[in-house]
Protein backbone atom coordinates (compact mmCIF):
# COMPACT_ATOMS: atom_id res chain seq x y z
CA UNK A 1 0.00 0.00 0.00
CA UNK A 2 2.79 2.47 0.82
CA UNK A 3 4.48 1.90 -2.54
CA UNK A 4 1.19 2.36 -4.37
CA UNK A 5 0.55 5.63 -2.52
CA UNK A 6 4.03 6.77 -3.51
CA UNK A 7 3.04 6.07 -7.12
CA UNK A 8 -0.14 8.11 -7.36
CA UNK A 9 -2.78 5.98 -5.66
CA UNK A 10 -5.05 8.20 -3.62
CA UNK A 11 -5.77 5.86 -0.74
CA UNK A 12 -5.46 2.35 0.54
CA UNK A 13 -8.42 0.60 2.10
CA UNK A 14 -8.79 -2.56 4.11
CA UNK A 15 -12.21 -4.17 4.45
CA UNK A 16 -13.07 -6.87 6.98
CA UNK A 17 -16.48 -8.28 7.90
CA UNK A 18 -15.60 -8.78 11.56
CA UNK A 19 -15.06 -6.37 14.44
CA UNK A 20 -12.25 -3.85 14.47
CA UNK A 21 -10.17 -5.49 17.27
CA UNK A 22 -10.05 -8.85 15.40
CA UNK A 23 -6.31 -9.69 15.08
CA UNK A 24 -5.56 -6.05 16.05
CA UNK A 25 -6.06 -5.04 12.42
CA UNK A 26 -6.87 -1.48 13.47
CA UNK A 27 -3.24 -1.18 14.61
CA UNK A 28 -1.63 -3.29 11.89
CA UNK A 29 -3.19 -1.70 8.82
CA UNK A 30 -1.96 1.88 9.37
CA UNK A 31 1.56 0.47 9.76
CA UNK A 32 1.17 -1.19 6.36
CA UNK A 33 0.19 2.09 4.73
CA UNK A 34 -3.58 1.70 4.84
CA UNK A 35 -5.49 4.98 5.06
CA UNK A 36 -8.90 3.52 5.86
CA UNK A 37 -10.10 0.39 7.63
CA UNK A 38 -13.71 -0.60 7.11
CA UNK A 39 -14.85 -3.18 9.67
CA UNK A 40 -18.14 -4.55 10.94
CA UNK A 41 -18.61 -1.39 12.99
CA UNK A 42 -18.86 0.56 9.70
CA UNK A 43 -21.24 -1.88 7.99
CA UNK A 44 -24.83 -2.98 8.51
CA UNK A 45 -25.20 -6.33 10.26
CA UNK A 46 -27.76 -7.54 7.74
CA UNK A 47 -26.72 -11.20 7.18
CA UNK A 48 -24.48 -12.52 9.93
CA UNK A 49 -22.55 -15.78 9.83
CA UNK A 50 -20.71 -17.16 12.91
CA UNK A 51 -17.46 -15.26 12.19
CA UNK A 52 -19.06 -12.02 10.99
CA UNK A 53 -20.86 -10.52 8.03
CA UNK A 54 -21.63 -12.97 5.21
CA UNK A 55 -19.33 -12.51 2.23
CA UNK A 56 -22.25 -11.84 -0.10
CA UNK A 57 -23.45 -8.96 2.08
CA UNK A 58 -19.86 -7.86 2.84
CA UNK A 59 -19.09 -7.50 -0.86
CA UNK A 60 -22.40 -5.77 -1.60
CA UNK A 61 -21.86 -3.13 1.07
CA UNK A 62 -18.16 -2.77 0.24
CA UNK A 63 -18.84 -2.09 -3.44
CA UNK A 64 -21.09 0.81 -2.43
CA UNK A 65 -18.22 2.25 -0.39
CA UNK A 66 -15.68 1.68 -3.18
CA UNK A 67 -17.80 3.61 -5.65
CA UNK A 68 -17.11 6.77 -3.62
CA UNK A 69 -13.30 6.60 -3.81
CA UNK A 70 -11.22 8.52 -6.32
CA UNK A 71 -9.24 6.32 -8.69
CA UNK A 72 -6.67 4.93 -8.70
CA UNK A 73 -6.87 3.31 -5.29
CA UNK A 74 -5.81 0.10 -3.60
CA UNK A 75 -8.39 -1.97 -1.71
CA UNK A 76 -7.99 -5.24 0.18
CA UNK A 77 -10.83 -7.47 1.39
CA UNK A 78 -10.57 -10.14 4.07
CA UNK A 79 -13.48 -12.55 3.74
CA UNK A 80 -14.86 -14.85 6.39
CA UNK A 81 -17.43 -17.22 4.91
CA UNK A 82 -14.96 -19.82 3.68
CA UNK A 83 -13.02 -19.83 6.94
CA UNK A 84 -13.24 -22.60 9.53
CA UNK A 85 -15.70 -23.59 11.04
CA UNK A 86 -17.35 -23.41 7.58
CA UNK A 87 -20.77 -22.58 8.96
CA UNK A 88 -22.81 -21.70 5.89
CA UNK A 89 -26.49 -21.50 6.83
CA UNK A 90 -28.70 -24.07 5.05
CA UNK A 91 -30.48 -21.25 3.17
CA UNK A 92 -27.18 -20.41 1.40
CA UNK A 93 -26.14 -23.96 0.48
CA UNK A 94 -26.68 -24.73 -3.18
CA UNK A 95 -24.71 -27.86 -3.97
CA UNK A 96 -25.77 -31.45 -3.56
CA UNK A 97 -23.19 -33.25 -1.46
CA UNK A 98 -22.78 -36.97 -1.40
CA UNK A 99 -24.78 -38.33 1.52
CA UNK A 100 -21.66 -39.35 3.45
CA UNK A 101 -20.22 -35.82 3.21
CA UNK A 102 -23.19 -33.97 4.71
CA UNK A 103 -22.21 -32.51 8.08
CA UNK A 104 -18.55 -33.60 7.83
CA UNK A 105 -15.64 -31.17 7.82
CA UNK A 106 -15.12 -31.95 4.14
CA UNK A 107 -18.79 -31.34 3.30
CA UNK A 108 -18.97 -28.14 5.31
CA UNK A 109 -15.85 -26.89 3.52
CA UNK A 110 -17.33 -27.72 0.11
CA UNK A 111 -20.50 -25.80 1.01
CA UNK A 112 -18.38 -22.85 2.15
CA UNK A 113 -16.18 -22.59 -0.93
CA UNK A 114 -19.19 -23.03 -3.20
CA UNK A 115 -20.93 -20.17 -1.39
CA UNK A 116 -17.81 -18.02 -1.58
CA UNK A 117 -17.36 -18.70 -5.30
CA UNK A 118 -20.87 -17.39 -5.88
CA UNK A 119 -20.32 -14.35 -3.61
CA UNK A 120 -17.08 -13.47 -5.43
CA UNK A 121 -18.82 -13.83 -8.79
CA UNK A 122 -21.56 -11.44 -7.68
CA UNK A 123 -18.89 -9.01 -6.44
CA UNK A 124 -17.17 -9.08 -9.84
CA UNK A 125 -20.52 -8.32 -11.50
CA UNK A 126 -21.08 -5.43 -9.09
CA UNK A 127 -17.60 -4.02 -9.78
CA UNK A 128 -18.45 -4.13 -13.47
CA UNK A 129 -21.81 -2.42 -12.88
CA UNK A 130 -20.21 0.48 -10.98
CA UNK A 131 -17.41 0.85 -13.57
CA UNK A 132 -14.50 -0.49 -11.52
CA UNK A 133 -13.97 -3.92 -13.08
CA UNK A 134 -12.29 -3.10 -16.40
CA UNK A 135 -9.52 -0.98 -14.89
CA UNK A 136 -8.76 -3.23 -11.91
CA UNK A 137 -6.27 -5.91 -11.02
CA UNK A 138 -8.05 -8.47 -8.85
CA UNK A 139 -6.03 -10.97 -6.84
CA UNK A 140 -7.69 -13.71 -4.81
CA UNK A 141 -5.62 -15.80 -2.45
CA UNK A 142 -5.83 -17.95 0.65
CA UNK A 143 -3.56 -17.27 3.59
CA UNK A 144 -3.48 -20.76 5.10
CA UNK A 145 -4.63 -24.32 4.49
CA UNK A 146 -8.22 -25.41 4.87
CA UNK A 147 -8.39 -29.19 5.21
CA UNK A 148 -5.86 -31.31 7.13
CA UNK A 149 -4.30 -34.05 5.00
CA UNK A 150 -3.51 -36.11 8.13
CA UNK A 151 -7.23 -36.86 8.53
CA UNK A 152 -7.66 -40.11 6.55
CA UNK A 153 -11.29 -39.41 5.63
CA UNK A 154 -10.45 -35.94 4.31
CA UNK A 155 -7.40 -37.29 2.50
CA UNK A 156 -9.59 -39.91 0.83
CA UNK A 157 -12.29 -37.40 -0.20
CA UNK A 158 -9.82 -34.82 -1.59
CA UNK A 159 -7.92 -37.56 -3.44
CA UNK A 160 -11.18 -38.83 -4.93
CA UNK A 161 -11.86 -35.33 -6.32
CA UNK A 162 -8.38 -34.66 -7.66
CA UNK A 163 -7.33 -38.15 -8.68
CA UNK A 164 -4.06 -37.62 -6.79
CA UNK A 165 -2.93 -38.32 -3.23
CA UNK A 166 -3.60 -35.40 -0.86
CA UNK A 167 -0.16 -34.71 0.64
CA UNK A 168 1.26 -32.26 3.15
CA UNK A 169 2.68 -30.31 0.19
CA UNK A 170 -0.82 -30.07 -1.30
CA UNK A 171 -2.28 -29.01 2.04
CA UNK A 172 0.10 -26.04 2.28
CA UNK A 173 -0.04 -25.18 -1.43
CA UNK A 174 -2.39 -22.25 -0.92
CA UNK A 175 -4.11 -20.89 -4.05
CA UNK A 176 -3.46 -17.53 -5.64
Amino acid sequence: PTLLKDNGYTTALAFHGSTEPFWTRSLAYPGQGMDDFISLEDLEETDMFPMGLSDREFFRQSSEILAGYEEPFYAMFVTLSSHYPYSIPPKDREIDLEEGDVGTLFGLYMDAVNYDDRAIGEFMEELDAIGLYDNSVIVIYGDHYALPCADPVIGERVSALTGEPYTLFDQFNVPL
